[in-house]
């Protein structure tokens, strides 16, 4: 069968502006670019916010309870007494957005409805990158600035990619199994595998996907190939080629690529795409029967990459050996209609009981140290927000 397979990838942290340059110092982080929005709010946005009339954060669902923490320890430290934040399980975020300013949306779906309904709503802000569940056209439309923490500002980036190689070891070396072998008893089983030679393919190589790459060098592979939707700045692949050693080497393929013949002899496929349209449904029968037999694959991405139902059949066969992934989809794309993608992932669903499968929740980028850099950076759109400025970053101002 002429199998092609195409696929086209977009950047991590896509739509954010960059004009000006800005230092943010955030733990270890490397310093940010930007854009620097300075117009003023819109006269009924205008307000005085204190003790008595606080500026109101709301963070949607009991889902990732951590965000909450950092931020309100991030407010505390520094003695902010006008700001408030809050949570509220999903079915009551449409009565309490609307006494709320900011809303952190986090796995929420937040529809046009919700943005009318928030009369006093000034910026919509994710404690992350991803966007998808966002009607950002309403919210320009209403003028309220819709804005995310890119991954390179916080560590983010780092804590996904670490995750993506904890995943990958756990394919290749197995243990629970191991676990098992030792509570019968055995010894010198199972027999595991390494990434030293083998050949790795990167799906997305923006922020989370080259910080894959710098980790996974490590490892000997033979050959990384990367596949990025735009072309990366010459110092840019100077720069990551640097983190080479031995007689592993990189390729980085830009654009629409025709990847039958690369995946052919791929034995890892790591998984760090944003999710588009082109991207959406890209790992299919197709795609696992082009794989080498045997492949892992891990997705740190989003659910709806992965066709589950074909992975199945892949793992079934052999075809492929061990699939990993921080994040799932319903067999039938079913959504919660609370949420802006298809998790929590059931525990019960096929995919999720097979024996050469594992998956984390949702948790890859839910780390010490990028935890307590995106509450700073909550904290601080919060406090600029209540003193009448507009967020650092927009991606749909100005107005």
């Amino acid at each position: 069968i002429n199998m092609r397979v195409k696929l086209r990838l977009l950047r991590f942290g896509r739509g954010i502006r960059h004009s000006q340059r800005r230092s943010l110092d955030y733990v270890h982080i490397s310093k940010p670019q930007a854009r620097l929005l300075s117009e003023k709010w819109d006269s009924r946005k205008i307000a005085e916010f204190s003790v008595e009339n606080p500026l109101k954060v709301l963070f949607c669902g009991r889902n990732f309870p951590f965000a909450l923490e950092y931020t309100k320890a991030a407010l505390k430290s520094r003695g902010v007494e006008n700001v408030v934040c809050t949570s509220c399980d999903a079915d009551m975020v449409a009565a309490e957005i609307k006494t709320s300013h900011v809303v952190v949306p986090l796995m929420m779906r937040l529809a046009e409805e919700h943005v009318l309904a928030g009369k006093d709503l000034r910026c919509i802000l994710q404690y992350g990158v991803g966007l998808e569940g966002v009607d950002i056209e309403a919210a320009t439309r209403n003028k309220v600035h819709v804005s995310n923490i890119p991954s390179y500002m916080s560590g983010n980036a780092e804590a996904t990619a670490e995750h993506a190689l904890h995943l990958l070891l756990c394919g290749l070396r197995r243990p629970a199994l191991a676990q098992k072998v030792f509570e019968d008893g055995r010894l010198g089983e199972p027999l595991t595998r390494q990434i030293l030679g083998k050949r790795v393919m990167i799906l997305g190589f923006g922020s989370v996907g080259q910080e894959i790459f710098k980790r996974i060098v490590g490892f000997s592979p033979s050959e990384i190939i990367a596949l990025k939707n735009s072309q990366l700045l010459p110092d840019e692949l100077e720069e990551l080629r640097g983190y080479l050693g031995g007689s592993s080497t990189l390729t980085v393929k830009t654009g629409e690529q025709d990847i039958e013949d690369l995946l052919c002899d791929v034995d890892i496929v790591i998984i760090s795409s944003t999710l588009t349209e082109s991207t959406r449904g890209v790992v299919n029968r197709s795609f696992c029967t082009a794989l080498k037999p045997g492949a892992v694959v891990v997705n740190i991405a989003r659910g709806q990459i992965v066709e589950n139902e074909a992975m199945c059949e892949a793992l079934n066969s052999g075809q492929v050996g061990f699939f990993a992934s921080d994040v799932g989809c319903t067999l039938n794309g079913a959504r919660n209609p609370h949420f802006s993608v298809s998790e929590p992932f059931p525990p019960s669903d096929p995919l999720a009981l097979h024996p050469n499968t594992l998956f984390t929740p949702h948790n890859g980028g839910i780390a010490d140290v990028s935890y307590h850099n995106m509450g700073e950076i909550v904290a601080d759109t919060a406090i600029r927000i209540s003193n009448n400025e507009p967020p650092a970053i927009s991606v749909n101002g100005p107005f």
